[in-house]
Order: C-alpha cells, then sequence, then structure tokens
C-alpha cells in the first residue's frame, strides 16, 4: 500500500488495520497479551503536558514556499491559496496510555498555530499517514506530509494538532502499527494537551472539533470523530469529519484486493502489521515462521522505528510471495487466532451512526488502498442508518488522493466550521 512505483521511496504511507474506534470504549480495550512495557512517566496524567518545544516560525510570505517542498505527485502539487497567516508550530510531549490502555507512558504531537493572534479558534485535528521512522512524525519530520499539511491548515487560518502516535515523534518505545485503541488514546490526549496549551497562550480553542487524516490517519480520523461522539471526553465535540483514502476494512475490503494491489506495498504493510503486532499480540514465537529466509530477523530489526521507510522497501524482495511463509499468506486471507483478533479490533471504524457532517474521499486510481473500503465504510454508516457522501476524486493514484482532497477538506472545514 505504500511505494508510487518499483523501489522509489514512498512518503506516507496508508496502513493495512487502522484505528476503528467507534464508541468510548477504545479506554477500556483489555491487555494486550505480550505487550511491551511503555516507560512509566513518574506523576504524569493522560493529556498532561510534560514538555513544550518550539519547532518552527515561519511568516506568512514563506508558508507556501515551504509546503511548496512537498514532492509532485504526477504533475501534482498541494495548493496553497487560501494562506493567509504565518505559523508558529510547536512539539508537545504529554501523558497518555499505552496500547492495553491502562499503563502509564507518554507521546508526541504537532501544534501549529497561526501567527500573531490570528484566526477564530477553529481546531482541526489532523491524523497522519503510515509512518516508520521516529524522525518522520508530525512533531519531528521539518518535511513530513503531516507537517506541511499543518502548515496549510494553520496558515489558512486554524488552530492544528497532529498526534504523532505512540512510539514515534519523541514517544518511547516502538510504534504499534494498525492499532485502533492506542490511535484513539493517543490522539485525544493530545488534545487535551493541546486545548491546555493554546488557551494557555491566551489563544482562542473552539472544543466543536473538526477532525480529518490521511491514509492510515483517514481510518484514525473516521475512529476519533466516533470516539469523540460517543463522549470520550465530554470537553471536546466534534464539528465535522473527513477520512481520506483509508483502509476502513481489511477482512472484506483490502485483503480481497491484495492481487489487484502494488505488490511491494502490500508486503510492506503486512510485514509491519506482523511484526507490530507480535509485539502486543503475539503472533508468531520465532519471525521464520512467518517470514521466509533470510528476511525473518531482517524484518525485526527494520521496523524498529529508527531505519527510513527508503531502507526498508529496498530490503524488500519483489512481492509479498517470496517475503512471506505461504501458511502465514493463506492466514492472512483467512484470520484465526491472534490475526483475527487484531483485524477485528481494527476494523470497523465505519460502523456507528455519525451525527456530525461525515465525508469519504477516496480516488478509484488508488493502488495502495483499494477503492472497496471506501465503498464498505460508505454501506457501514447506511446500516446504521446515515448516508454518508463519496467523493471520488477520480483515478488518481493513492498519494495523489491526498494532494487533491487536503485543499477540498479545508474548503469544506471552513464553511461547516
Amino acid at each position: 500500500m505504500h511505494q508510487r512505483s518499483a523501489r522509489r521511496r514512498p512518503r506516507a504511507l496508508t496502513c493495512v488495520v487502522t484505528a476503528a474506534a467507534c464508541t468510548a470504549v477504545a479506554l477500556a480495550l483489555p491487555t494486550l497479551a505480550g505487550a511491551a512495557r511503555p516507560e512509566r512517566p513518574p506523576d504524569v496524567q493522560r493529556g498532561q503536558i510534560v514538555s513544550v518545544t518550539k519547532v518552527a516560525t515561519l511568516p506568512q510570505r514563506r508558508v507556501p514556499s515551504v509546503i511548496r517542498r512537498w514532492r509532485e505527485e504526477n504533475g501534482l502539487r498541494l495548493a496553497t491559496s487560501t494562506v493567509r497567516h504565518g505559523v508558529d508550530a510547536y512539539r508537545l510531549v504529554y501523558g497518555t496510555v499505552g496500547p492495553g490502555g491502562t499503563e502509564p507512558t507518554t507521546a508526541s504531537g504537532l501544534v501549529a498555530l497561526p501567527r500573531g493572534g490570528a484566526g477564530t479558534g477553529r481546531v482541526v485535528a489532523w491524523e497522519h499517514g503510515t509512518t516508520v521512522a521516529k524522525h518522520d512524525a508530525p512533531s519531528t519530520g521539518r518535511a513530513s506530509d503531516a507537517r506541511l499539511v499543518s502548515y496549510l491548515f494553520a496558515g489558512s487560518g486554524f488552530v492544528t494538532v497532529a498526534p504523532d502516535y505512540l512510539g514515534l515523534g519523541a514517544g518511547p518505545g516502538r510504534h504499534v502499527f494498525n492499532d485502533r485503541a492506542s490511535e484513539v488514546t493517543a490522539s485525544v490526549d493530545m488534545l487535551r494537551a493541546a486545548r491546555t496549551f493554546v488557551r494557555g497562550k491566551g489563544r482562542a480553542w473552539d472544543d466543536r472539533l473538526l477532525v480529518s487524516g490521511f491514509s492510515q490517519g483517514g481510518k484514525a480520523a473516521i475512529a476519533l470523530a466516533g470516539a469523540l461522539e460517543a463522549g470520550i471526553d465530554p470537553q471536546l465535540r466534534l464539528r465535522a469529519a473527513a477520512g481520506i483514502s483509508g483502509v476502513y476494512d481489511l477482512e472484506h475490503a483490502q485483503t480481497p484486493a491484495r492481487s489487484r494491489l502494488d505488490p511491494l506495498g502490500v508486503s510492506f504493510t503486512l510485514a509491519y502489521t506482523a511484526v507490530s503486532w507480535n509485539r502486543v499480540r503475539g503472533l508468531y514465537g520465532r519471525p521464520g515462521e512467518v517470514f521466509r529466509p533470510p528476511y525473518g530477523e531482517r524484518m525485526e530489526r527494520l521496523f524498529d522505528g529508527h531505519h527510513a521507510q527508503g531502507q526498508i522497501f529496498a530490503a524488500l524482495p519483489p512481492r509479498p510471495e517470496q517475503l512471506f511463509r505461504p501458511a502465514f499468506l493463506r492466514l492472512a486471507a483467512h484470520p484465526s487466532g491472534a490475526l483475527r483478533q487484531g483485524m477485528e479490533a481494527s476494523d470497523g471504524a465505519c460502523r456507528y451512526a455519525p451525527r456530525a457532517p461525515t465525508r469519504l474521499y477516496a480516488t478509484r486510481g488508488d493502488e495502495q488502498v483499494s477503492f472497496d473500503n471506501t465503498l464498505q465504510c460508505r454501506r457501514d454508516f447506511a446500516d446504521h442508518g446515515v448516508r454518508v457522501p463519496v467523493i471520488d476524486l477520480g483515478e488518481h493514484g493513492h498519494f495523489g488522493s491526498e494532494i487533491v482532497a487536503v485543499p477540498r477538506v479545508l474548503e469544506w472545514f471552513r464553511r461547516v466550521g
């Protein structure tokens, strides 16, 4: 689900099984068997600020040029015509909980503010796409996609909050990829910390949140929206939500489409999922049970949070059949045991009845995330009595869909916010 062509380095990779919290139960999931114990911060409460670091100060004239660092995708570049303000950006480290929902830990995220007190206090929560290296998260990656999107929203007048998720950015440990509960709890606690920080600076903060995200973040955004509507924090409310090219249903949409998707991207996301879930769910005893030699130990080393996406892609064989044992590929197609539990916990982001305006953006030409995901999400919403519009972006590829969709989401948020 991730790379554009052959061995070219992807930008923001998409997840196979991301967050899907639809109710406040996200805070009360059972502790995962075999979960690595996060570092315990002394006396840090959920949403409490541990540290604040200013990471950027951009005058208005520089914001468009910085955003244009975004690499061109098939002739597309992120539009910057709405930028009217400079941006001040900060990294927040804050208290949250680990993947089991109880063990205290810390995480980090980015807060981007329109400069000079500009803006109305309307808040956008931006959920980023798949990231493997700590230094590529929103608060640490100077030119990461999520950082540039945050500059666009902030430069257009929105207070912008972009969680790094657990184990990325300045957070301890390793990222728990494709973990619904921790994506939601890390995002909610980041929003709590950001609210304290923004109001502490004498700036306006509107509790009616606008939530969006791309790829892994597309599903995380819908999960966060569902949790907010279910009352996960009474002081945080949902004004509108937009998911972009998310994997909303691994079991019924994404996995059946595997043969039609980019094989190297499939290998990447499935390997990332297997290694990550093994740490928290115990998928295998030895890497050789899942990976063909010589890839088992290699995958364990590469998905450690300190290797860049390009390094990992360079180490992958061309096709999933060359990376994985046949038995594991059969299990992925017909999951059982711990793998089945992981899918059930992660799928179903759209299985609730949204009250706030909600939209789904996707492209039929997506080579990383099957368009069937968005259609299935729409059906799930319809099954709960709500017709959610799908905005078909045309025949753009996966990464092009973000470039095309983000300005449309921004304009929609300007109208509904």
